[in-house]
């Protein structure tokens, strides 16, 4: 995998959009407060596009420690409150059909009230790349949220749907989406690291490329959603190898649940050591599904797959099916509908994520600005060439030369901790920042606020 250039980017609120308007909850409610090293902020959050309902983007860098920061933040709030769950129950349809060598398809409704959909590229620099969704309230944004209107700051959150994600498919046709199931309450085990369960699915998009890695992966952790402690999803996990299996907890570990049948079915009642028979009868949902499946054993093309998806989400809770999605393990992509509008669908190919190439010199605003006491400077060279990047006082004094050397083209940053040359901390007030390469000369104002 490729080892992408890094950007450090501090989070220091958490943006709540809804209605266009934006409000900036106080330090001490946020989820989200982290120092992010890795990834390339301004390449992800600009390569965010809208095709109909359909928001998509690409995300560039290393994201372990986002994932870090964010498990963190839920674990410590999680533990400390007693009343509101962190991840509210959706009603869910999941299906495997792997009939044959050249169709193998993971079929899931995600049912929930409606909200913005985001479909999002990963290529980490150590795991396998994989194409995600999230839901855009998972991150702050708001059903009228219109992303042309939010400044660059409010557009930072969507760097969290890394951790946000429901189902997904990565670049060894491995599939995998979670569904609501009855709370199970269990003691954590003090060896083993405790993550949320939407970081898990991240955890086996990463690193499983089959049904047993995947197993392995859900049971090295203590997995939690409504609180630490409490589980309350299982998940379909299915293969480009013709395998699929549920990973559901039930006496202390995720089983493994494989049926002999080319197909299998996940809604929201627990499946563990129960029959078809009984599953069909507690589940119209499971029933439907099942039925139309075994009626053709299986082998169905992405458009029945979409149709069975269709009939299951009627009459589903909660106000409808955000997205219906049909993971192709063979060809990694997926087939998608939303809204319940089953009129145009979309087919969406896993793509790797390459650097960005930039075709100019640029500058953007370092951030955060105001600052106390560093702040990050990013550029992009269009060229390999000799760049020197300094800092000037109001007055025009060179205060401290970051970089002074030849570099190569692409995407850098550098952080300033206000200090001088001589290491000494200079004094509130404007400064400037001063890049020199290719012969062009580019400049920004930054205040230090002491």
């Amino acid at each position: 995998m490729r080892k992408l250039l890094t950007l450090l980017a501090v989070f220091s609120v958490v943006f709540t959009i809804d209605r266009g308007q934006v409000s900036v909850a106080s330090p001490t409610n946020a989820e989200f407060e982290a120092v992010v090293d890795g990834v390339d902020t301004v390449s992800t959050i600009n390569s965010l596009q809208k095709t109909g309902d359909l928001y998509t983007m690409n995300y560039y860098g290393d994201y372990s420690d986002i994932l870090d920061d964010i498990n963190q933040s839920m674990n410590d709030r999680t533990r400390a409150s007693s009343e509101n769950p962190a991840w509210m129950p959706s009603f869910c349809t999941l299906f495997s059909a792997l009939s044959g060598p050249d169709s193998a398809y993971l079929g899931r409704n995600f049912d929930n009230p409606h909200c913005l959909v985001l479909l999002t590229n990963y290529d980490p620099p150590v795991g396998y790349a994989s194409l995600a969704f999230t839901r855009m309230n998972d991150l702050g944004y708001g059903l009228s949220t219109n992303f042309d209107n939010l400044t660059f700051e409010e557009k930072l959150n969507l760097l969290r749907a890394v951790y946000f994600v429901p189902d997904g498919i990565n670049e060894c046709g491995l599939a995998a989406g979670l569904a609501y199931v009855s709370p199970i309450r269990y003691t954590p085990d003090g060896n083993k690291e405790t993550i949320f369960v939407t970081h898990l699915i991240r955890r086996i998009l990463d690193g499983a490329k089959n049904i047993d890695e995947a197993a392995t992966i859900a049971n090295n952790y203590n997995v939690f959603d409504n609180r630490v402690g409490t589980i309350s999803h299982h998940l379909l996990v299915a293969d480009a190898l013709g395998r699929s299996a549920v990973l559901e907890f039930n006496q202390g570990a995720f089983q493994v649940i494989e049926d002999s049948t080319a197909w299998q079915v996940l809604t929201n009642v627990p499946v563990y050591n129960r029959s078809v028979a009984d599953l069909k009868a507690l589940c119209w949902r499971y029933r439907a599904a099942y039925d139309a499946l075994e009626a053709v054993a299986g082998d169905i093309d992405r458009g029945e797959a979409m149709g069975i998806l269709q009939s299951a989400s009627q009459s589903v809770p909660q106000g409808g099916t955000i997205w219906s999605a049909v993971y192709d393990l063979k060809d990694r992509g997926v087939y998608v509908c939303l809204n319940g509008v089953y009129s145009n669908p979309q087919y969406l190919v896993l793509q790797y994520v390459e650097d960005p190439q930039p075709t100019t010199f640029t500058l953007p605003q370092n951030f955060p600005n105001p600052f106390n006491p560093t702040t990050t400077i990013s550029f992009t060279l269009a060229e390999r060439t000799h760049a020197i990047l300094s800092i000037y006082d109001i007055e025009g004094k060179l205060v401290k030369t970051l970089i002074n050397d030849t570099l190569e083209e692409g995407f850098k940053q550098i952080t300033w901790d206000g200090t001088n040359s001589h290491g000494r901390r200079v004094s509130s007030g404007v400064f400037f920042c001063r890049l020199k390469a290719g012969g062009t000369v580019l400049t920004r104002k930054m205040v230090l606020l002491r």
